[in-house]
């Protein structure tokens, strides 16, 4: 089954847009971890969803390079972005990918 957590295309440029200024909470997520795959794992008295590793790319000259990247859960429990080299004068795109609940 395919379920969406509610977030979509998120992207930033510059350094008031930095990964690291992203944070996502969910609500009525009774724990949150991070597969050794990477995926996001939200556990919720209905069950468990998966938010796979996101896609994340820099349109560049001809066409997209891909970013290093990866969800990081934080002290607090938000979700953020964690990012490999990119170039930060450049937009940068995370994707989210499909969800699976179970």
């Amino acid at each position: 089954m395919v379920a969406r957590t509610g977030w979509n295309t998120i992207s930033g440029s510059r350094q008031e847009q930095a990964p690291e200024a992203i944070n996502m909470k969910f609500e009525g997520a009774s724990k949150i971890e991070i597969s050794d795959q990477a995926d996001l794992i939200i556990k919720t008295t209905a069950g468990n969803i998966v938010e796979h590793k996101p896609t994340i790319y820099q349109d560049i000259l001809h066409g997209r390079k891909v970013v290093a990247g990866r969800y990081k859960l934080n002290a607090d429990q938000t979700v953020g972005f964690e990012l490999g080299e990119y170039d930060r004068t450049k937009r940068w795109l995370s994707i989210p990918p499909s969800s699976t609940r179970g």
